[in-house]
């Protein structure tokens, strides 16, 4: 169990030796339903992420193809495959300046969207909340 007085919070989709199991639903990959503004049911912010992501890009395939993928890693290595030819794309400057607002709104939606949840987060308290993945430096 995390240290009450740590005045930090790890956690990951992986259990560390610093992110434990009881904060896994921080993580993006977390498996919870929520609607988006398209009123399209997402089982995690990872999904609703990647759907977007494809969608802001122009890619209704690859989004339907994100869409239809149920476990976050699957996701990722998925929507890394088919980013690639994208990345070299008039829109991918696009994607960059909105992808941080995507994931917020994503946040945003599972936790208004799940109370259980949104105790659970308020109960980190004013804790710093951090991913622990050292393979992703960007989040």
């Amino acid at each position: 169990m995390q240290n009450k007085k740590d005045p930090v919070i790890y956690f990951s989709s992986r259990l560390s030796q610093r992110a434990k199991s009881h904060f896994i639903f921080l993580h993006s990959h977390y498996y919870c339903f929520f609607r988006g503004d398209d009123l399209q049911q997402y089982h995690s912010c990872t999904d609703y992420y990647r759907t977007q992501q494809f969608k802001l890009l122009g890619d209704e395939a690859a989004a339907t193809k994100i869409h239809s993928l149920k476990f976050g890693d699957k996701i990722q290595s998925t929507a890394q495959k088919l980013e690639e030819p994208l990345m070299r794309s008039e829109k991918w400057k696009m994607w960059e300046d909105s992808r941080v607002n995507i994931m917020r709104k994503a946040i945003k939606l599972k936790f208004e969207q799940n109370p259980r949840l949104l105790y659970k987060l308020i109960m980190t308290s004013d804790k710093k909340l951090i991913e622990d993945n050292p393979k992703d430096p960007f989040w």
